[in-house]
């Protein structure tokens, strides 16, 4: 996909960070964006600062629901026939917190969003998407989608869960039209710290430790998806500190447990 003039793409999780970058970005080049996100004050005010706001379609959906993501995909479809790029990018986070910590209901709310959220979206698009010449899926696992690190059981469980679903659904689509990324973000400038799930009043703090970590801007994330689209790549790391990740995850995975105890007592 050389040329994303014209694409209509559908990105969940538009509201901020790499949803939002990518939205914008794929408008500067000419994609028509259907961008949707529970936070419908965020998606509100990507309408108002995007200059091709004609093009952009704003949907308010909670992609933890089955209910609203059926009744979003069906009322795109309705509209436009089709779409080329389906992003999956929603997601939560929560804590850090210990396993034991964690009420069973956050877990499930975790889940619901950052993998059945992935899995609904594919399932309701993916009929329209084989039925263009070409099309792509991306799905946002994570470096924790690369190696477990403490305190964060829910989110590992899912993003673990998107990369295997997306690297199954790939191979199922190998001879089709319908190239499959995942995409495993290093730490990136975006309020997923902050917008997570707390049970205390360290969210702020916890929000501004994560920023001064985190190596790569919602820009640059975007910027680097997209190229990542347009080559078809299987896999797309963002930032140095996920190719090291991914290095480390194959060769030295127990020097990675150190790493993350540390980075876990920093943020502690």
């Amino acid at each position: 996909m050389k040329n994303l003039k014209n694409k209509i793409a559908v990105v969940t999780g538009a509201a901020s960070g790499i949803g939002r970058s990518l939205a914008m970005q794929f408008l500067n080049q000419g994609a028509t964006v259907i961008a949707c996100d529970i936070n419908e004050a965020g998606l509100a005010s990507l309408k108002s600062q995007t200059q091709n706001s004609d093009k952009l379609f704003i949907h308010t959906v909670d992609t933890g629901s089955k209910e609203q993501i059926a009744s979003f995909a069906k009322n795109v479809l309705e509209k436009f026939n089709y779409i080329d790029i389906l992003i999956n990018n929603a997601g939560i986070s929560i804590g850090p917190y210990q396993f034991e910590q964690i009420k069973i209901e956050d877990y499930e709310r975790i889940i619901d969003i950052n993998l059945w959220g992935v899995i609904r979206t594919s399932k309701h698009f993916l009929p329209a998407l084989i039925s263009r010449p070409e099309a792509a899926i991306v799905n946002i696992s994570s470096v924790f989608g690369l190696f477990g690190v403490p305190a964060q059981v829910p989110y590992c469980t899912t993003k673990y869960a998107v990369r295997g679903f997306s690297e199954t659904l790939r191979t199922e689509l190998s001879e089709s039209a319908v190239a499959i990324t995942t995409v495993h973000p290093g730490g990136i400038k975006t309020g997923i710290v902050t917008n997570g799930i707390f049970y205390d009043d360290t969210r702020e703090e916890l929000g501004k430790k994560f920023e001064e970590m985190a190596i790569s801007t919602p820009e640059y994330a975007a910027k680097t998806i997209i190229e990542g689209i347009k080559a078809k790549k299987k896999r797309v790391f963002i930032g140095p500190d996920a190719h090291l990740i991914y290095f480390f995850s194959r060769v030295w995975p127990s020097a990675l447990e150190w790493v993350a105890k540390r980075r876990l007592k920093k943020m502690s």
